[in-house]
């Protein structure tokens, strides 16, 4: 959903749930709002803060900065963007909650955030009650494996090869979030093997 698709949803959700809400995007990628969010007739009526749990340049960055333009353009109010990085984007998902409940904080944030509460012990949230989906953003179609150009390796059998034998060291911009995941499953395999580097303002792409 994207433009003024988004804004009227966003206008539609905040008429018809009155006490149900506070927003956050999803890359992968949905609109979520907290439940408790007062009600108003018109919003937005002052601008909107949308917080980014991962650093500037990032693909939720960049999605959520383009989203905020379009609908700063279609709800006549503006949109700006936040980064509270760190912890898998918890960091960020934990300010939205703790923002006043008034639809005003909204979090932008990666599929990263699904797996969350059942690799951290304490959140100091519940993403299954303190949030609500509201909206669909975009869709990641698939993950892409790359090396340096400089690199020996240019073929994957090339690339397991070298990481049975020595143990290849793959970064990450959080421990939990898809990219680790992704890697992880493949690491698991009885031809490859690899640690992680969690890196805290790695790009995400």
């Amino acid at each position: 959903m994207r433009g003024s698709a988004t804004g009227r949803y966003l206008r539609q959700n905040r008429a018809h749930r009155g006490h149900d809400a506070s927003i956050v995007v999803v890359f992968d990628a949905c609109i979520l709002t907290r439940r408790d969010s007062a009600g108003a007739q018109h919003y937005p009526d002052h601008p909107v803060k949308v917080v980014v749990g991962y650093a500037a340049g990032s693909g939720p960055d960049i999605q959520a900065r383009t989203v905020s333009a379009q609908l700063s353009l279609d709800l006549g109010q503006q949109f700006f963007v936040e980064n509270r990085t760190g912890a898998n984007g918890t960091i960020g998902t934990r300010a939205v909650i703790q923002a006043k409940p008034d639809g005003y904080t909204i979090l932008y944030s990666s599929n990263g955030i699904a797996p969350t509460p059942y690799i951290y012990k304490n959140l100091g949230y519940d993403i299954f009650t303190d949030l609500t989906p509201i909206a669909s953003v975009g869709v990641l179609d698939g993950l892409f494996m790359l090396v340096d150009a400089k690199s020996p390796y240019k073929t994957l059998p090339e690339f397991i090869a070298h990481a049975t034998k020595d143990r290849a060291v793959y970064g990450s911009s959080g421990v939990g979030n898809g990219l680790h995941l992704a890697a992880e499953i493949f690491s698991k395999k009885p031809v490859s093997a690899c640690n992680t580097s969690p890196t805290r303002a790695l790009r995400k792409s």
